[in-house]
């Protein structure tokens, strides 16, 4: 991970209030991420599916990169108005 993603990474981890131990995570299983975010499996294919979030698949499992899911609330983030 390049310095600047893990920096984005890491100030997106601190406002979901998120330990930054995860970052040291880069992929994470279908289950880590459906805790993570508290989703169905059903949920989770569908960003696989629309391509919202990178993953591998190996064999019959899936790992899913833990950048681009913190890249996926960037963009989708609505700012506060203050």
């Amino acid at each position: 991970m390049a310095t600047s993603d893990y920096v984005k990474c890491k100030k997106a981890m601190e406002r979901k209030r998120l330990p930054i131990r995860e970052l040291e995570k880069v992929w994470l299983t279908s289950a880590e991420v459906k805790a993570w975010l508290n989703c169905s499996d059903e949920f989770l294919t569908k960003l696989r599916d629309e391509a919202k979030i990178a993953y591998a698949q190996i064999g019959g499992k899936f790992y899913h990169e833990s950048a681009s899911i913190l890249l996926m609330f960037e963009k989708y983030k609505v700012p506060a108005m203050n």
